[in-house]
Protein backbone atom coordinates (compact mmCIF):
# COMPACT_ATOMS: atom_id res chain seq x y z
CA UNK A 1 0.00 0.00 0.00
CA UNK A 2 1.51 3.45 -0.71
CA UNK A 3 -0.05 6.99 -0.24
CA UNK A 4 0.57 10.23 -1.34
CA UNK A 5 -0.22 13.20 1.10
CA UNK A 6 -0.90 16.80 -0.32
CA UNK A 7 -1.42 19.90 1.48
CA UNK A 8 -3.90 23.09 0.66
CA UNK A 9 -4.25 26.39 1.69
CA UNK A 10 -6.69 28.93 0.29
CA UNK A 11 -9.22 31.60 2.03
CA UNK A 12 -11.18 30.58 4.64
CA UNK A 13 -14.18 32.11 3.04
CA UNK A 14 -13.77 29.83 0.25
CA UNK A 15 -13.19 26.26 2.04
CA UNK A 16 -16.45 25.15 0.81
CA UNK A 17 -15.94 25.89 -2.77
CA UNK A 18 -12.68 24.03 -2.71
CA UNK A 19 -14.47 20.67 -0.24
CA UNK A 20 -16.89 21.17 -3.72
CA UNK A 21 -14.53 20.93 -6.07
CA UNK A 22 -13.14 17.87 -5.13
CA UNK A 23 -15.88 16.19 -4.66
CA UNK A 24 -17.17 17.18 -8.08
CA UNK A 25 -13.94 17.20 -9.62
CA UNK A 26 -10.78 15.28 -8.06
CA UNK A 27 -13.21 12.36 -6.56
CA UNK A 28 -14.66 11.25 -9.85
CA UNK A 29 -11.61 10.79 -11.90
CA UNK A 30 -9.23 9.57 -8.93
CA UNK A 31 -11.86 6.52 -8.81
CA UNK A 32 -11.72 5.26 -12.39
CA UNK A 33 -7.72 4.57 -11.53
CA UNK A 34 -6.99 1.08 -11.66
CA UNK A 35 -4.96 0.97 -8.26
CA UNK A 36 -6.75 3.56 -5.99
CA UNK A 37 -7.83 2.33 -2.92
CA UNK A 38 -9.24 5.41 -0.95
CA UNK A 39 -8.87 8.99 -0.02
CA UNK A 40 -9.15 10.86 3.33
CA UNK A 41 -9.73 14.57 2.95
CA UNK A 42 -9.12 16.91 6.12
CA UNK A 43 -10.25 20.70 5.68
CA UNK A 44 -9.71 23.32 8.99
CA UNK A 45 -12.39 25.74 7.47
CA UNK A 46 -11.05 28.42 10.33
CA UNK A 47 -7.46 28.78 8.87
CA UNK A 48 -8.17 27.63 5.16
CA UNK A 49 -5.99 24.86 5.23
CA UNK A 50 -6.88 21.15 3.80
CA UNK A 51 -5.21 17.98 3.38
CA UNK A 52 -6.14 14.93 1.05
CA UNK A 53 -3.70 11.33 1.38
CA UNK A 54 -5.11 8.99 -1.35
CA UNK A 55 -4.20 5.54 -1.10
CA UNK A 56 -2.55 2.75 -3.85
CA UNK A 57 -2.02 -0.60 -4.29
CA UNK A 58 1.26 0.47 -5.97
CA UNK A 59 3.87 3.03 -6.23
CA UNK A 60 3.50 2.87 -9.84
CA UNK A 61 -0.25 2.95 -9.35
CA UNK A 62 0.05 6.06 -7.17
CA UNK A 63 2.40 7.68 -9.93
CA UNK A 64 0.12 7.16 -12.53
CA UNK A 65 -2.72 8.95 -10.40
CA UNK A 66 -0.75 11.56 -9.69
CA UNK A 67 0.46 12.70 -13.19
CA UNK A 68 -3.38 12.23 -14.22
CA UNK A 69 -4.00 14.63 -11.29
CA UNK A 70 -1.48 17.08 -11.74
CA UNK A 71 -2.98 17.07 -15.21
CA UNK A 72 -6.07 18.48 -14.32
CA UNK A 73 -5.90 20.58 -11.16
CA UNK A 74 -7.50 23.84 -10.72
CA UNK A 75 -4.90 26.16 -9.73
CA UNK A 76 -6.44 28.89 -8.96
CA UNK A 77 -8.28 27.60 -5.36
CA UNK A 78 -6.61 25.17 -3.38
CA UNK A 79 -3.02 24.32 -4.58
CA UNK A 80 -1.20 21.54 -3.10
CA UNK A 81 1.74 22.85 -1.48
Amino acid sequence: MFARVSTYEGPPDRMQEGISHVRERILPVVRTIAGFSGVLFLADRESGKALSITLWVSEQTMQKGSNLLNSRRHRPRYRPQ
